[in-house]
Formats: C-alpha cells, structure tokens, sequence
C-alpha cells in the first residue's frame, strides 16, 4: 500500500475582501487513475502484539488531543493490567486499552486510571442476551403453536422483561464494585445487539407463540414490517431503560452509548443495514449515539453498472456510503438531542457473508474521510479492527489510519470539543465535486476541502456572515483554519501531500 507523508502549512493573514486573491496556493495534480484495489493479503504473524504494532507503527501526537477522548480498537490490548509506560505509550499515540464490564478487571482498571487513561467499558452481546438471564427458557423463550418449528434459534419473547431487569441489576452491581475500588468509569460504549434487534424470523416466531399472541396487539402481529419496525424501536428502549439508565445510577457523567443508538426521524429517515429505512428513533438516556461508517462489503449490492469501475469512482461510492449514516444522523441529532454527542465506529474494510473480493476503498481516500468525520460533528472514535484470516494487515491499516488522522485533527481539538458543523452534505454515490466539511464558534472555523474526480477546483466556503474563504483544491485536500478578530481574518491552509 502508498505510504503517506507529512503536510505542508503557509499562513495567511488578510481582510474579507481580499481573501479571494490571497488564498492561492499551488497543489499537485493527482496521478492517473490505479487498478481498482482489492483487500490485501497477508500471512499471520505468530507473534502478533496489538502494543507492538501500536508503539511501531504509530507515530506520537504533536500535540495534545485536548478533551478528545482516545480511541479505543475492537481487538485491544488486553485485559491483564498494563505497565504504567505502555499505558502512557499508547495513550501518546491516541489509543487506549478498553476493558470489559467484569469485577474481575477493575485491577487492570486501577492500573489504566493511575497511569492517566480514561476508564472504557466495551464488549458485545447477542443471541438471546440478556433476556436468558431470566433462568429457565419457560421464563422467557417463545411458547410454539405444536404444528410450528422455527427456522433459526428459538427466539425470546420480545414483550417479557425478566431478563433484562436481572441485565440492569448486574450493570448495577458490576459498577457498584468499580466504584468502591476506587474505579471511576469514564466511559461505557457497549455493542448489545441482541433481541429483538435482528433475526430473519422473528416475526414468524411471534406470530406462532401463544404467549406473544396474548400479549401484543394483534394489530403488530398482523404485519411484518410494522412488527420488526416496532422491534427495533423496542430494543432502543430496552437498551436506554436497562443499560444506559443503570450506568448512569452509578456513574452520573458517564459518557454511555450502545450499537444503534442513533437519532432517525421521518423527515431525515436513517438507512438500515439493508438499506431499509429506519422509524423515528430518540435513544433515551444516552449520552452519545452510536453510527457507524464501516466499508461493509453488503453495501456493494447498491454498485451500479453503468458505473465506471476504477478506484476514483470506487472511492467516491465508498464515501458517498460510509459518510450517509453519520451526516444523516447529525442533523437529526442537532435539531432534535443536540445534548448528545457522538461516537461512531470506524472500519475501511468489512468482509460480511466471506465477500474477501469485492473491491475497496483506497487507503488516501478513506483517510480523507476520517477526516471530514472528525468535521462534523463526532466527539471520539471507536476503530473496528478484526483480524480475518489472511488478511492480517487490512486490521493493522485499520488501526494506522484512524490513528494518522486522529493525530492530524488534534490541533482543532477546541473546535471538535465546541464547534457546530457547518456542512453536512452527502455528496452522491457518483460525483465528481469538491466535497467539504467544517466546524465552527462565532470567531474561529475549521473547513476541510478536496475535489473528487480529478483536476482541481476553487473551494468558496461562507464561514460567517459576510465572511467567505476561497482556495483552490484537488483529490489531496487542503485544511483551512480561520480566525475571525477586530483587525480582520486570518487564514492558515494546511494541504495533504501526494501519496507516495
């Protein structure tokens, strides 16, 4: 894969009239297009250390992050108490360790807390978690019509509560001993997808379960995409009355957010993963939602053939999918829980269903999108890296990227902790445009511009009444921070350099 070097930055200082004329820069002319890239193979490493990729690969912050958290990885570093020196080691280059919600960590969490890293409780759970923590299946599960036998695993009912109380109490009582060892969790961003969130036929089960049958409006059992819309909606709830409030009992400024926590509404609909449109969600109690940008190989089903398949128009499909979801649900989150902030899941590449073969988006261009995240609007990041076989090196990138742009983005921070996005436009899946995001306060703005498609343009960006920027742009970026005082503007461009 191309290596990327450093930046070049000049500086500016000129009146709002004059902007046009002063903002001139010379920029490189993108090379030709490449063959379409497919993920890249690689033997496993028997020594594979996420801390020795880390402290090798990943260069240390050239300035401080601020109150930008650090990014936590899927794959991690462990979960055995880390020496003081790695904790700080990694904590220099914008990654922290994340544990699980397990009494048994709280010695690995002392030691994350006492070398000056935030506390982040993260894991998964599925299948029929945690309605099973009911006890016996008769306590919880589907009770079947005689004649009826499911697809897939018995599913719970979606109406019993049971279980997710005894969920909530364990939440309680897990944090309860963080918190009298002295622990303080600073965050809690779990990934819970159990039920009722998915499941090919959980609306068959429902409607075969003479419990369900006796409880829910049969007006719900009657249709199947009211009942799975009902579904998700339901698991919100679930998810914000049994996780995120219980959290929030124990730790009240704890930052907590969950997979599909997310702000839908009918006017600005979200796109499931299907592509189905969302109902209108507002995940209570949460102080963050949770998007997702993730180059999900289901997502090429949406590629079409009149397209033109190299890798610009690979990559303008790729970001125009990957930045959807997140620009979507800012605006909605805006108007509607503006309280809450955001942080997304990050992941260039994901195989579902074994598609290893599908192409790509380029390592340049998902790095220009990384940076156009942290623009609009996000508060932290969380990188999805898992390593499928032979494919070691796809979650090494993973980890490299996010960790590159996170660095690169740590000058703004006071723009990222306060600033209001001024662009949340989604460019089309096919375009060749300049493509913009920004943050901005009443005196100082952050823009970020690049040009899909080839060539170069002028990039004209209204900041403030009566106050524009105008700078010219190709497939390389420029970064413009601007700054607003009573003797005039000043304007410091920022351009990424050619891949090489």
């Amino acid at each position: 894969m191309p290596r990327f070097a450093g930046l070049c930055t000049r500086n500016f200082t000129a009146s709002v009239a004059s902007l046009a004329c002063t903002l001139l820069v010379t920029l490189s002319v993108p090379a030709a297009a490449q063959a379409v890239l497919k993920a890249e193979k690689s033997a496993a490493d028997p020594s594979f250390s996420w801390l020795k990729v880390a402290t090798s690969i990943l260069s240390p912050l050239k300035q401080q992050p601020g109150q930008i958290p650090p990014m936590i990885t899927w794959e991690g570093f462990g979960y055995e108490p880390l020496g003081a020196d790695d904790v700080k080691t990694l904590l220099a280059r914008g990654v922290t360790p994340h544990l699980h919600m397990d009494a048994a960590m709280i010695p690995a969490a002392l030691a994350l807390q006492n070398a000056g890293a935030p506390v982040v409780l993260m894991q998964g759970a599925g299948g029929n978690f945690p309605s099973e923590l009911a006890g016996k299946p008769e306590l919880w599960a589907h009770q079947f019509d005689a004649s009826y036998k499911p697809t897939e695993a018995v599913r719970p009912c979606p109406s019993l509560l049971a279980g997710w109380v005894a969920g909530a109490e364990q939440v309680r009582d897990t944090l309860k001993k963080f918190k009298a060892a002295g622990v303080n969790v600073n965050s809690v961003w779990m990934d819970w997808e159990g039920d009722p969130l998915y499941g090919k036929d959980r609306f068959d089960q429902a409607t075969h379960c003479l419990r369900c049958r006796s409880i829910l409006p049969a007006s719900l059992l009657a249709s199947k995409p009211q009942f799975e819309a009902w579904c998700r909606r339901r698991f919100v709830e679930l998810i914000g009355t049994y996780l995120a409030a219980p959290v929030l009992e124990v730790f009240p400024a704890c930052s907590v957010t969950n997979w599909n926590a997310m702000v839908s509404t009918p006017e600005h609909p979200l796109n499931d993963w299907d592509f189905e449109k969302i109902d209108p969600s507002m995940p209570s109690f949460f102080t963050a939602v949770n998007t997702a940008a993730y180059g999900d190989t289901k997502y090429w089903h949406r590629w079409q053939k009149s397209y033109k398949l190299d890798q610009e128009h690979v990559d303008q499909f790729w970001f125009h999918s990957m930045i959807e979801q997140l620009s979507t649900e800012t605006a909605n989150r805006l108007k509607w829980m503006p309280e809450k902030s955001a942080i997304p899941w990050v992941a260039r590449w994901l195989p579902e269903n074994d598609e290893y073969n599908l192409p790509v988006m380029s390592r340049e261009r998902y790095r220009e999108l990384l940076r156009h995240m942290w623009l609009r609007g996000i508060k932290g990041m969380q990188v999805f890296n898992p390593r499928f076989k032979d494919y070691e090196k796809m979650a090494v990138y993973e980890l490299q990227d996010a960790a590159t742009i996170y660095s690169e983005m740590a000058p703004y921070h006071d723009l990222i902790e306060t600033g209001t996005p001024i662009c949340l436009d989604v460019p089309p899946a096919q375009s060749n445009k300049l493509v913009w995001s920004g943050l901005k306060t009443d005196s100082k703005a952050v823009v970020r511009a690049f040009k899909q498609g080839g060539g170069k343009a002028m990039a004209s960006i209204g900041i403030w009444p009566g106050v524009k920027v105008q700078f010219p742009v190709d497939a390389n970026g420029v970064t413009a921070l601007v700054e607003k005082s009573a003797n005039g503007v000043h304007v410091t461009l920022t351009r990424s350099e050619s891949a090489r």
